[in-house]
């Protein structure tokens, strides 16, 4: 898959993302490089950074900011994947972010019961464990949102046979 597609799926991930969170009662935000600093993220600005901390910390923001009814605000990266395997490349990216964002929250998306799961990218990184979403104790999505937002993700991405980064 060229990276184009995968920018597609990525962001259609991260949208059903955002309007089952904005249904559960967030108010939830385009945070993420591409979203934030287009312009920056198309022609590869950071690619040769100086300062390359700083380059390395934009080119991994997380995908959405999230806000809870009571103002209390957290980071979401979203991730595809076909399968629930953590696998290589996703490891390799829980830990680049891990440096920067270690709040931040990892939600994964399946084509496949549970559909979502979530972790802390601190957690994820120390113990490999990833929580059913419906479960998590702090974000409170319901078992009937996510069925609802699942199937919509596997009718939109449910035929992808490569694991896509997310958006």
């Amino acid at each position: 898959m060229n990276f184009n597609e995968s920018k597609i799926v990525g962001g259609i991930a991260a949208y059903i993302v955002k309007e089952m969170l904005e249904e559960a009662g967030y108010f939830v935000y385009a945070f993420g490089y591409e979203k934030s600093l287009p312009s920056l993220a198309k022609n590869r600005l950071l690619k040769d950074a100086k300062d390359k901390d700083i380059a390395d910390k934009i080119r991994c923001m997380p995908d959405l900011l999230v806000v809870d009814p009571e103002g209390n605000a957290f980071v979401v990266e979203v991730k595809f994947r076909s399968h629930q395997r953590i696998d290589y490349n996703l490891k390799r990216k829980v830990l680049e972010i891990d440096k920067h964002w270690p709040r931040a929250k990892l939600l994964m998306a399946y084509p496949v019961w549970p559909y979502f799961r979530i972790s802390t990218i601190k957690d994820l990184a120390r113990t490999g464990e990833l929580y059913d979403l419906y479960k998590d104790r702090f974000l409170n999505v319901n078992k009937e949102l996510v069925e609802q937002y699942g199937r919509q993700i596997k009718k939109y991405l449910g035929k992808q046979k490569k694991d896509i980064a997310g958006s």
